[in-house]
């Protein structure tokens, strides 16, 4: 590594002379070396599996420091003996790619004279419909420069460990700043009726209102049931319940304090049976009080995510994992549910996951016995497009 860093090093201190004081590369006293160009940062390269992934390529580029007067030649292999050396460089348990899994169609490349840089070498990943899906499993593919014809070969850049395993729980999120969503076919909503109510999200918000005069709404109806931060008299940062006066009016619970910057997961229960309501985050219990009883119904065209009564009172953050339950979920649940839950999990009425990555239509993942309901999302009219983010929540380096 330190020879790598010299050589470096003093690359970029002979490329800051330009014009007739340049120094000539022909000049140089040290040995020119082959690399590979994404090798010389960083030697791994992660392959996280999407749900829906069947084939993904990635690339490696042959490089030398400086400029040859003829053709450099390389030839790459496929090195499992080097599957011990990622182990015991990165502490980990990995196994070799099983070869059904990859394919590299062309092993050899050309660093033509008076160039820096080869062209790509094609690393494909096939099959991927039927790699084994195990969260806890990890697979490398080390791919190394194997031979190159006069100059030697930089060892801190000579090999590249793809590594492969099933991608955290999610890897997709939407920053809904200025936007709003509405239910795609209220009618065929099916959250109505409810006499029990569970609302989640993973939250990361980006910036507060301004001041306690301004709102930032998260997902509901104002004035029915919506769930919000900030309110007059209350932080900027503090969660509130915005409900009808049956249901409890307004509820800021103690301690529902968010912080920016950072993701969250936050759940508001509620059984409108008893009037029992629970605020946690991350899975703690935070506050419970007494609201009111009655029914609840969100089934109507002014359910939205990220709006409320009016346009500025939008959520200035980035969301996923967004969920409403027709049930009470427990703390237990809830602790186990922040990245995924089941797609027929009892009670499940609106799964949103926020993993499209592109467009303004957004899924309901939930399993519904009756296939007419519909509680899918859409762009509220006139309202700008959703900034999709990528994101890594709940996975091992977590």
């Amino acid at each position: 590594m330190r020879q790598k860093n010299i050589l470096f090093a003093l690359l970029a201190l002979l490329l800051t002379f330009v014009g007739c004081d340049r120094v000539s590369e022909e000049d140089t006293d040290f040995d020119n070396q082959v690399y590979i160009n994404e090798a010389r940062i960083q030697n791994v390269s992660k392959i996280l599996l999407k749900p829906y992934d069947v084939e993904l390529t990635s690339y490696l580029q042959t490089a030398i420091a400086l400029r040859e007067g003829k053709d450099v030649t390389v030839t790459y292999k496929v090195a499992p003996d080097k599957v011990a050396r990622y182990n015991e460089l990165y502490k980990k348990d990995a196994e070799m790619l099983p070869q059904e899994f990859y394919d590299i169609p062309d092993l050899h490349d050309t660093i033509y004279a008076g160039k820096v840089a080869s062209g790509k070498i094609r690393v494909d990943f096939k099959s991927l419909d039927t790699f084994p899906r195990d969260e806890k499993k990890t697979y490398v593919l080390p791919v190394e420069l194997a031979t190159s014809n006069g100059l030697p070969i930089l060892t801190s850049s000579q090999t590249m460990f793809f590594v492969v395993r099933e991608g955290p729980p999610v890897v997709t999120a939407a920053n809904i700043k200025g936007t709003a969503l509405v239910l795609s076919d209220y009618g065929k909503s099916s959250l109505r009726g409810m006499t029990q109510i569970t609302m989640e999200t993973l939250m990361r918000p980006q910036t507060w209102p301004v001041d306690d005069s301004q709102i930032s709404s998260i997902m509901g109806i104002e004035g029915t049931y919506l769930w919000r931060i900030s309110d007059a008299g209350i932080p900027t940062n503090q969660i509130q319940l915005s409900r009808s006066a049956g249901l409890g009016g307004n509820w800021a619970p103690n301690g529902g304090l968010l912080e920016l910057g950072i993701w969250q997961h936050v759940a508001l229960t509620q059984d409108f049976t008893t009037g029992e309501e629970k605020l946690y985050i991350n899975g703690e219990l935070i506050d419970k009080a007494k609201g009111g009883t009655g029914t609840l119904n969100l089934a109507t065209k002014d359910f939205s995510v990220g709006k409320s009564w009016e346009n500025g009172r939008h959520f200035d953050g980035d969301v996923c994992e967004m969920r409403i339950w027709s049930k009470v979920r427990t703390q237990k649940e809830i602790q186990a549910g922040f990245y995924k839950v089941a797609e027929d999990a009892p009670g499940l009425e609106a799964y949103w996951k926020f993993d499209e990555g592109a467009g303004n239509d957004i899924k309901d993942y939930a399993k519904h016995a009756d296939t007419n309901v519909n509680n899918n999302l859409k762009l509220f009219e006139g309202k700008p497009n959703i900034t999709w983010i990528n994101v890594e929540l709940g996975g091992e380096d977590e």
